[in-house]
């Protein structure tokens, strides 16, 4: 009892030490002393790091609330041990200098905990920026592919719009094509439309020219008649005159008689020959049109006759000249020394 007084550190001041353990738990220091065998073996820092649960990546990477729990479990372990090793070296020792050297041994490991402690937070820190810097690199490559995305989809409407504009000018050319066409099918209707009006105009002329010679062939007809009708007069008078000269003699009667005959015949005469001029004249317009026509014709084959002899002449004229040009170079080849020949 005399060396546990004349220690620095009394059991008063052991308590307080370890005033921050559980209550349930009965302090060490009057629990019975340890063997010392396992401070030869193995350190007691050696055992508390193997103690220490060991961390994961993810654990490391994603720094949870779990390390904190972790190192607060570390520190108490460590504290505890701490204790148990200045109750060891108090009850081994007993003195000053076993006592100071245990103090000083204890700082010496509260300060290689500590800096433990900041090489873990260093770490620790070391992990959160390089997981801050894989996440900003992750945000670069994302805002990248979302570039990327808004550039093909930039292209694909550009691609589109061009695509679209391609067509808008396809489909103004077949517009532009089928109106020139229907211009031209307009034109062409309106030139048919002439032309039927030309034929119209022309078939109404010659209508009206058969209408004059109708009209002509009626007035000569009409004069004929009237002709005739005077003629009849002429013969009712002279009939009423000779039936009064009758009365005078029958000798006038019979003159009257044939006279009367030979006008009748030569009505007759007249009519008919009328009837066979309008027939020859008719026949005579046909023959001309038959003759003109025919003219025609004759002179475009006479044209196709002279555009073929053409024809012949000058393909004739080709095989002459090609053949002679074949001679005169089979000559000079056959004629060259055999030196200048291709081979």
């Amino acid at each position: 009892m005399k060396k546990f007084k004349s220690s620095s550190l009394s059991p008063h001041k052991i308590s307080e030490a370890h005033a921050h353990e559980d209550e349930d738990k009965t302090p060490r220091y009057m629990q019975p002393i340890r063997s010392t065998k396992h401070l030869s073996e193995k350190s007691a820092h050696s055992k508390t790091m193997e103690a220490l649960p060991q961390r994961t990546e993810s654990e490391a990477i994603l720094g949870t609330n779990d390390q904190e729990k972790e190192m607060e479990k570390y520190v108490r372990v460590e504290a505890r041990k701490i204790a148990d090793l200045l109750k060891t070296y108090i009850v081994k020792a007993m003195t000053e200098d076993e006592s100071k050297r245990a103090l000083n041994r204890i700082e010496n490991l509260k300060l290689q905990e500590q800096s433990k402690r900041e090489k873990i937070i260093r770490l620790d820190q070391k992990k959160q920026e390089e997981n801050t810097l894989r996440r900003e690199e992750t945000k670069k490559k994302e805002e990248l592919k979302v570039e990327k995305m808004k550039l093909k989809k930039e292209n694909e409407t550009t691609h589109e719009i061009r695509y679209q504009e391609i067509k808008t000018n396809q489909l103004l050319e077949r517009r532009s094509l089928e109106k020139q066409r229907r211009k031209e099918l307009e034109m062409r209707r309106l030139k048919e439309v002439e032309r039927q009006k030309q034929t119209k105009q022309e078939r109404m002329l010659q209508r009206q020219r058969n209408s004059e010679k109708k009209f002509e062939y009626i007035l000569k007809a009409k004069e004929s008649k009237i002709k005739e009708e005077n003629l009849q007069k002429r013969l009712r008078h002279a009939m009423k005159m000779q039936e009064l000269e009758n009365w005078k003699g029958q000798e006038k009667k019979i003159e009257t008689t044939q006279e009367q005959q030979q006008l009748s015949n030569l009505k007759n005469i007249t009519y008919d020959k009328a009837k066979k001029l309008a027939l020859l004249k008719k026949k005579i317009e046909a023959r001309q049109k038959r003759e003109q026509v025919l003219q025609r014709k004759q002179k475009i084959l006479e044209s196709q006759r002279e555009k073929a002899r053409i024809l012949a002449e000058k393909t004739q004229l080709l095989v002459k000249c090609k053949s002679k040009r074949l001679l005169s170079k089979f000559t000079f080849y056959f004629f060259l020394p055999q030196q200048h020949k291709k081979k």
